[in-house]
């Protein structure tokens, strides 16, 4: 299905510098966004307890890319 979506430009340049980062194109990390967040809200029992778990999400690139880091040095030596 397709559809058209509007955002503000800031939050489309992030999009688009994010997609780039993973490897994916902007429609794939939109998608990716959107599942996890109706992932996230389905576990929850009312909409209040989804604000509370977003209330204090801050992204933090430093802890994300160390994480991915620290992947990348355990799986360097596994064959795929």
């Amino acid at each position: 299905m397709t559809t058209t979506l509007s955002m503000p430009q800031r939050l489309y340049k992030k999009t688009n510098e994010t997609a780039k980062t993973m490897g994916v194109s902007q429609r794939k990390l939109i998608i990716l966004a959107v599942q996890k967040y109706v992932e996230v809200y389905e576990k929850t029992n009312t909409q209040k307890d989804f604000e509370e778990a977003y209330s204090n999400y801050i992204p933090d690139k430093k802890v994300l890319n160390s994480g991915i880091a620290r992947v990348r040095e355990l799986l360097k030596n596994d064959a795929w």
